[in-house]
This record gives structure tokens, C-alpha cells and sequence, in this order.
């Protein structure tokens, strides 16, 4: 976001925080994995999409409020559409 864009510049890094990972899924098979690891692992995920974070969905909550790893999985390799309902 613009706000994380302006505290890495002036360096004010103690209230931002930042996935531990990025994982690209390419297919259903690869999310399966990644969902069922974490969810073994006790890890956050993060869904990345289009990347205008308009909503600042994609902002990681503060280690207080969230104390687990945070994973960020970007989904902009999975890009078929494997069916559409017409209703």
C-alpha cells in the first residue's frame, strides 16, 4: 500500500510488517498443498489477487494481533477459468 510504501522510505519499520513468505500456486493441486501445509503448520495465509489492495486486504495484521508466520499466496498464475455458471 502506499502507507508501507512511505514508512520503508523514512525508515519507520517498527509498525510494519510484511508476509515471511510469497507462494505462486499454478494450479488447484499446488493451493490444495500450500492450504493443507498451513493449516498443519499453524501459518497464516494471505490471498493476493488483482493487487490494488483497495480494501487492504492483503495488510498484515500486527504481530499482537496476528502472532503466527504469515504467508502471502499470490494468485495471478491461475489464470484458466475452469467453469462458469451461467444463473
Amino acid at each position: 500500500s502506499q502507507e508501507e510504501i512511505f514508512r520503508l522510505r523514512v525508515g519507520d519499520y517498527a509498525k510494519l510488517r510484511i508476509p515471511d513468505a510469497v507462494v505462486w500456486p499454478t494450479d488447484e493441486v499446488d493451493v490444495k498443498s500450500i492450504v493443507g501445509l498451513c493449516e498443519e503448520l499453524k501459518i497464516c495465509l494471505i490471498p493476493h489477487g488483482g493487487g490494488t489492495n483497495v480494501s487492504q486486504a492483503t495488510r498484515c495484521p500486527s504481530i499482537e494481533a496476528e502472532p503466527r508466520q504469515i504467508i502471502s499466496v499470490d494468485m495471478k498464475l491461475l489464470n484458466r477459468v475452469l467453469w462458469l455458471n451461467e444463473e
